[in-house]
C-alpha cells in the first residue's frame, strides 16, 4: 500500500492499522518514521507493528546478486486477504 510521508502521522498510522499491514517498506531517510507510524498502528490495534524492511537492503542484496534476502516475517494469507489497498479523499477504496 502506497503511503504519501507528507500525509499526517495520525492518518498514515491510521491506513497501517486498518489495513492491517505486516511488512512496511521504506527508505532510510525515512526509516525513523516509518518506525514511529508502526508503532502508533501496533498500539492503535494491540497487533504486532509491522515488520520494517528498508529499499536500500533491497538494492544491496540485490546489486550482490541477491544471495542473502531481507528476513521475511511469517504471513498467513487466505483467499481473503487483500493484495492492495488505495486509501482516496473520497469514498472509494480501490484493490485487487
Amino acid at each position: 500500500m502506497p503511503l504519501d510521508p507528507s500525509y499526517q502521522s495520525d492518518r498514515l498510522s491510521g491506513y497501517l492499522a486498518d489495513a492491517a499491514t505486516p511488512v512496511l517498506i521504506t527508505q532510510s531517510a525515512l526509516a525513523t518514521k516509518a518506525r514511529d507510524l508502526a508503532a502508533a498502528a501496533a498500539a492503535e490495534t494491540g497487533r504486532a507493528p509491522p515488520t520494517i524492511i528498508l529499499m536500500e537492503d533491497i538494492m544491496a542484496s540485490a546489486a550482490k546478486g541477491g544471495s542473502k534476502k531481507p528476513a521475511a516475517p511469517a504471513i498467513q494469507l487466505s483467499d481473503r486477504d487483500l493484495a492492495y489497498c488505495m486509501f482516496t479523499s473520497g469514498s472509494t477504496v480501490g484493490g485487487v
